[in-house]
């Protein structure tokens, strides 16, 4: 199935998936993605806290207001080829209810945006990365606060290892040099204290998982020692790269406020959201460039100008001004997004309906 609206998604074009790579495109159904197909008149509600991207592959979808009345708007797959339907966290429950037989793809607009973050970095490097183990790094703790430059520069510095079951990969009381990244396998940590008999089971250990910062950041022995269950595939980080890495600035942030002054100063504004963002609200005055096409694009921005990047949170915007600057922009990202923008916005009045 994964096969088959792979090659529907590069032959229609489908923004933003289309741009991503083959692993980037993995990354994506690895679990942020559903493929969901609606017989006719059947429907789905989108009831969430974040928000949810919807692009129709084939097919059309009725969009119900409240208590499920049409809402007057139809949506067919040409309509989401450039950018997705955006549903925010707080538009409440949104029901669609498939106007013919229809295959539409549906997932966490944030979860999504990081993976298009992360591939596009990872593409700009022209090295080898792979985006699937980014995705896994992402949701460690040690790099879940990451700006995505960030993590990429740590994953490069980083080698695989592979391990054996019941091999020792840290002793406790042993000084301290790597950091450790679970890719594949699982293990087990134990502890010993002075007055204990024998060593404590303490916690388990799988793919997703890293250990061995502390001792690297506070500089004494292990504290535990981590045994391998089952053979696996490891990644290590030496502890002077996993200091710097951590600790090293990757852009530019400044405040909506700091940003109004940059502007009133000549600042290009740069807007990397997609279409359907832009179109319900942007800040007058700006260019609008989705996030995937920065690279592409960028010829159309000035270079002798000062950029200030802005999304609808600040998460895209970091990705968009890493990027400029890599192709020697001075750019900034603006936190908050347009969701902290204390000036004007506007709309562009734009229907999506097809008959």
């Amino acid at each position: 199935m994964f096969n088959d609206i792979e090659v529907m998604i590069r032959e229609k074009s489908l923004s933003p998936f289309c741009k991503l790579s083959d692993r980037g495109l993995q990354a994506v159904f690895a679990g942020s993605l559903d493929i969901v197909h609606l017989s006719s008149d059947e429907s789905i509600e989108l009831q969430s806290t974040a928000d949810q991207y919807v692009t129709v592959i084939r097919g059309a979808l009725d969009i119900l207001g409240a208590e499920g009345r049409y809402a007057g708007e139809t949506v067919h797959s040409h309509n989401t080829a450039s950018s997705p339907m955006v549903f925010h966290g707080d538009d409440g429950t949104i029901r669609l209810r498939a106007y013919t037989d229809t295959l539409l793809l549906k997932g966490d607009g944030d979860a999504i945006n990081d993976i298009v973050s992360l591939d596009a970095l990872a593409s700009d490097r022209q090295a080898d990365i792979d985006v699937l183990h980014l995705v896994l790094m992402r949701n460690a703790k040690s790099f879940a606060t990451l700006p995505s430059p960030a993590l990429i520069d740590i994953y490069q510095h980083m080698k695989e290892i592979t391990v054996d079951a019941g091999t020792e990969v840290v002793g406790q009381d042993h000084k301290g040099d790597l950091f450790y990244f679970i890719l594949e396998g699982s293990a087990e940590v134990w502890q010993e204290d002075l007055d204990d008999d024998e060593p404590r089971h303490v916690a388990s250990l799988g793919s997703g998982d890293g250990f061995g910062e502390e001792a690297l950041i506070l500089g004494d022995a292990r504290n535990a020692t981590v045994r391998m269950v089952t053979n696996g595939r490891l990644l290590t980080l030496d502890g002077e790269s996993y200091r710097e890495l951590i600790s090293k600035p990757s852009v530019v942030r400044i405040s909506s406020a700091q940003a109004q002054d940059q502007l009133a100063g000549g600042a290009q504004l740069l807007d990397v959201r997609y279409e359907d963002e832009w179109m319900e609200s942007h800040i007058p005055g700006c260019i609008h460039i989705p996030l995937g096409n920065v690279r592409a694009r960028m010829g159309e921005m000035d270079k002798s100008r000062d950029v200030v990047v802005y999304c609808r949170s600040g998460r895209r915007s970091q990705v968009g001004a890493i990027l400029l600057t890599q192709h020697g922009f001075k750019a900034v990202s603006m936190d908050g997004g347009i969701l902290e923008w204390p000036g004007e916005t506007q709309a562009a009045l734009k229907s999506r309906v097809s008959a």
